[in-house]
């Protein structure tokens, strides 16, 4: 599909053009759509350029500079000696769509100024500085026009900028959440202060300046440029003075280089990346704000149809908790063939879109690559890189591909074309890239080093983005430049690390209780973070190590942390051991409609409520920091006059994260968006919810074959099974909601777990079909299809049509003809095999049907000729009497016990073929066949009346090897016809106000006649003019 474009779009444009001589002490000034926010720019006597911003009149950023100092080809002050030579306004007002995010669609209404200014003298240089404002946040950036004064030699010339002299001078001495500049790939703990007592610091920065006033500081759009920090100037006069500070790098090609060449460009116009603050009245509007991602570009990919969202698992806590390596040369290596089966098997079973493996490439030694072995298309000897590709694929999951470079940035670069072409010829659609070090290293000329926050940094991670977009493949950033809303313009690029994640807590002493109800106010405001949550066994992690969390806040970060494609971090057999918590994370979705923060406090507890993409659904999370708390939380926010229902995941009375982590209550209940649900959170604990429509599912139909075809099932057989799920609710299941099923075999512990999240309209079925086979024993069995068992269906309100039952005997290797089980204390007609005539077969490709019927009873079944042995055929689901039916009536004497026979058609209704009337004229294709034994019930005494169906499967032209009877034990049900030709759905309602024509005759899936008339039918699913009509 393509993407979506804009809704709506208002454009509002407004020139204010002065002559130069009354430019001195210029004042311009935007106000937001609805007035809420003021920016007031212009330039002082001296030409010193400046803005400042008040919300409701009162001043949130006093007067502020602006500007550059220059250096090398042109050294100047772009800070002073301006006019503003004219300026201009406009307005817009836009909604567009994410092919993913924390909601579906974002609204873009902002009005802009844009102040031209020219410097006085010298060269006359021209700087534009561009203002948008929206009501709930603004933001500024600077752009370098093209002009002559930065030609030579008909070129551009190249501008080094050595400072940028914005500044952001907040007035009083607010409360706020920085790290510092200088911390490695930004893994630190946030930590609140007052703003005087701040230094060099990255951002975003968030701030609390009253209980009413909250702000975020921080950047969008960043574009071959250094990323922003942000340094302390002091504190006087009530105000907090800061100033950009960036981060420069090295070049060689630069003459004279110094320390504090931050910034080079060489053509024109030149945009910086936007400085922005979102401003909002509560801490959770902040999450939900939108400015920074409104102030980056629009999409830039065309087709977005391939960008999807997902739930991986993987080797990689393993590999924290040193179970096993990251090189091959360290035993026991991770990255293996029998691993990454087992680990796929595992994502299949439950829904999980990806599974990670670190370590398969070679080049790696220990947690370093060595740079001169490092490849990211040569596996290493014990991992299959295509074959576990393919078997990925085959098992409804994918691989994501890693990509450790080590900081080995160049060598990456020169790889990347060939590496991602592999990846993508073998359906990888997900990378992981990481820069483990201090550095990235260039390559070059004595292989200088960079800082991942460098402009030099930002140039390699867009290539990264960029090549991968062309081959279709995105892009989990690890150890990466500060996210700044890039997604919007690439949304192949998913997410960032940038963030003390969960890895911390495997070989530290772990993260405070405060830092996961900080980060989603800090770090999480910049953009999607991945920082792989939901560990369940965590009390001995590795030594003194482990998450400072009960189980419930683990399931929590879940919801609270976003990003696209989610980890559950945590070992597999760890989820296996708890799979009624686990139920949360194979439920829960990863893309959504909308989000709301119902209530928070910065740093002490958050809840999240996400509403899934499509549907009225919702999961909600909540964490505490040390402290324990109850809530009362409101589901106003769900759709009026819905019914739901909720199933709750909290802590458990005697939780606590210290001592007692893992106690975790779970229930159900039914609510609507009048419920309050009071919530306890223990210390450091927390709770989710999965909150969905009610709905109700039935286990319309369980089926199996051999894996070799067929269903005649002998002795060490393969066998895999079908079941069919019919939607009969009043309500659709939408995509992404989990329908999970299982079979036992003899009532043994779920012997195939099947996982779909397709959606499912009323009225309509789907076939699940388990991927691993059962190898069949010889005697009687008892097979149990059983959908949404535990809390995998939580909105199905009617679990009494959940489980289906079915008979299977297995006969030993040598016994020929279908199955049944002997029956006692009367005679019982069954069918052991339908097949073709083989002498009709040349005929025209004129088919006669045959079927062998056995009497499984111990006592002669009485036919004669006025209870004759009758037979019903029925081609391709067709029922009605309109329609092709054969019939056989040749047979007229008793059948003895065990006794088998061959009858074959002998006529048919409506069959165009006259006197060949007893034949098929065959089509290509495949084709089924139902075929009733004692089709009008003339014996009336039979022991079993429920095994008297059996189905065949044909291929035309004639292939004997797909000529297959469907008769073993109970008769297999028939899955694929289960919603094939759904009518209607009759309600109560319906019955009582509808008439019926005497000649609209009603049918069992028998093609037994029932009546004319709706009123009297019984819940169930019946054919009505050749087409299936559910009745509740």
């Amino acid at each position: 599909m393509k993407h979506r474009f804009l809704k709506h779009t208002l454009l509002l444009l407004t020139f204010v053009i002065t002559p130069s001589a009354l430019l001195a002490d210029r004042v311009e000034q935007v106000s937001s759509p609805n007035g809420n926010l003021t920016v007031t720019a212009g330039t002082d006597d001296s030409g010193h350029p400046y803005y400042k911003l008040s919300r409701r009149g009162q001043e949130i950023i006093t007067r502020s500079a602006l500007g550059y100092l220059l250096t090398e080809s042109i050294n100047d002050f772009l800070d002073n000696d301006f006019d503003v030579s004219f300026s201009n306004i406009s307005e817009k007002d836009e909604t567009w769509h994410q092919p993913w995010g924390e909601e579906d669609a974002v609204r873009n209404h902002y009005k802009e100024l844009t102040m031209h200014l020219q410097r006085r003298g010298g060269l006359r240089i021209k700087l534009d500085v561009v203002f948008r404002v929206f009501d709930n946040g603004f933001g500024f950036r600077y752009v370098i026009p093209k002009q002559d004064c930065l030609r030579s030699n008909n070129k551009d010339i190249t501008l080094v900028i050595s400072d940028e002299k914005t500044e952001f001078n907040f007035k009083g001495d607010l409360q706020a959440w920085t790290i510092p500049y200088d911390t490695k790939a930004y893994e630190r703990e946030w930590g609140k202060g007052p703003l005087s007592g701040k230094k060099w610091e990255c951002t975003p920065m968030t701030i609390e300046a009253n209980p009413n006033l909250y702000m975020m500081l921080h950047e969008a759009n960043l574009t071959d440029y250094s990323p922003l920090c942000i340094n302390n100037q002091g504190f006087w006069d009530d105000i907090a003075h800061f100033k950009v500070q960036l981060v420069g790098w090295e070049r060689a090609d630069i003459p004279n280089y110094q320390k504090n060449h931050l910034v080079y460009t060489d053509y024109y116009p030149f945009y910086s990346p936007w400085r922005m603050l979102a401003v909002e009245t509560t801490p959770g509007r902040l999450i939900t704000n939108r400015v920074m991602l409104n102030l980056n570009d629009p999409c830039k990919i065309e087709d977005t149809s391939w960008l999807k969202t997902g739930k991986y698992v993987g080797i990689w806590w393993t590999l924290h908790l040193n179970d096993f390596s990251w090189s091959e040369t360290d035993k026991p290596h991770g990255a293996t063939n029998n691993n990454t089966r087992h680990y796929i098997d595992f994502a299949s079973e439950h829904g999980f879109e990806g599974v990670l493996v670190e370590g398969w490439n070679k080049g790696w030694n220990g947690m370093q690559p060595v740079v001169n072995d490092l490849s990211m298309t040569e596996s290493t000897p014990d991992y299959d890189f295509r074959g576990l590709q393919k078997y990925a694929h085959d098992n409804g999951t994918s691989i994501i591909v890693h990509n450790e470079t080590g900081g080995y940035s160049k060598r990456y670069e020169n790889q990347m074309e060939k590496a991602f072409s592999l990846y993508q010829s073998v359906g990888a659609n997900v990378i992981k890239t990481g820069y483990v070090g201090d550095f990235l290293n260039t390559g070059g000329v004595d292989d200088w080093q960079q800082l991942p926050h460098s402009q030099y940094g930002v140039r390699h991670f867009r290539k990264v983005i960029e090549e991968a977009a062309k081959h279709h493949l995105m892009v989990i950033n690890h150890e990466p430049v500060m996210p700044t809303g890039l997604q919007r313009t690439y949304p192949n690029l998913l997410s960032g690390e940038g963030v003390k994640g969960q890895e911390w807590n495997a070989w530290s002493t772990g993260s405070s209780p405060s830092h996961t109800v900080t980060i989603p106010f800090t770090r999480g405001l910049a953009g999607p973070m991945d920082f792989t949550p939901s560990i369940f066994k965590f009390l001995e992690v590795n030594g003194d190590s482990r998450p400072h969390t009960t189980l419930a806040k683990q399931l929590a970060e879940f919801v609270c942390f976003y990003t696209p494609w989610q980890m559950a971090a945590d070992k597999i057999e760890n989820y296996q051991n708890n799979p009624r918590v686990f139920t949360f994370l194979e439920n829960i979705p990863s893309n959504w409609e909308k989000t709301i923060v119902p209530d928070a406090k910065i740093g002490e507890y958050i809840v999240t409520a996400r509403q899934a993409r499509g549907t009225n659904n919702w999961y909600i999370g909540g964490m505490t920091d040390a402290n324990a708390r109850t809530i009362n939380l409101r589901l106003d926010f769900l759709k009026p006059g819905k019914k739901y229902t909720a199933v709750v995941y909290e802590d458990g009375d005697n939780a606590d994260y210290k001592e007692n982590p893992y106690p975790v209550i779970i229930y159900k209940k039914g609510v609507n968006n009048n419920s309050v649900l009071p919530i306890k959170m223990a210390c450091s604990g927390g709770f989710a919810i999965q909150i969905v429509e009610n709905y109700d599912v039935e286990a319309a139909a369980l089926s199996w074959e051999r894996v070799s075809g067929g269903r005649d099932i002998k002795d060490g057989d393969g066998v895999r099974f079908k079941m069919a799920v019919l939607n009969t609710g009043d309500t659709d299941i939408p995509v992404g909601e989990v329908i999970s099923a299982h079979v036992l075999v003899d009532g043994v512990a779920p012997f195939a777990t099947v996982v779909y999240k397709g959606g499912l309209k009323r009225g309509q079925s789907v076939v699940l079909e388990t991927r691993q086979p059962w190898t069949a024993t010889t005697g009687a069995h008892t097979l149990t299809a059983t959908i949404g068992y535990g809390f995998r269906l939580p909105g199905d309100d009617n679990a009494s049509n959940n489980s289906r039952t079915k008979k299977i005997n297995v006969k030993p290797s040598g016994e020929e003809g279908g199955d049944y089980i002997s029956v006692r204390g009367g005679y019982d007609l069954y069918i052991r095999k339908v097949s073709i005539d083989e002498q009709s077969v040349p005929v025209n490709g004129m088919v006669k049907f045959v079927a062998e019927v056995v009497n499984a009873g111990d006592q002669p079944a009485p036919i004669n000729n006025d209870a004759l042995l009758g037979l019903g055929f029925r081609i391709d689901g067709k029922y009605a009497n309109s329609d092709l039916a054969m019939w056989s009536d040749h047979f007229r004497r008793e059948l003895q016990p065990g006794e088998t026979v061959k009858v074959y058609v002998t006529g048919s209704i409506n069959n165009p073929l006259g006197p060949n009337s007893d034949k098929w004229q065959a089509a290509s294709g495949y084709h089924y066949v139902r075929v009733w034994v004692d089709d009008v019930n003339r014996l009336k005494k039979e022991v079993n009346e429920s095994n008297n169906i059996a189905v065949a499967i044909f291929k035309f032209p004639y292939d004997k090897q797909h000529l297959t009877t469907y008769s073993t034990g109970d008769q297999p049900d028939d899955v694929y016809n289960v919603s094939t030709g759904i009518a209607e759905i009759i309600t109560p309602a319906d019955k009582q106000s509808s008439s019926t024509s005497r000649d609209d005759a009603y049918y069992d899936l028998q093609g037994r006649r029932i009546g004319t008339s709706k009123d009297n039918l019984k819940r169930g699913i019946y054919i009505h003019k050749g087409k299936k009509v559910i009745v509740r």
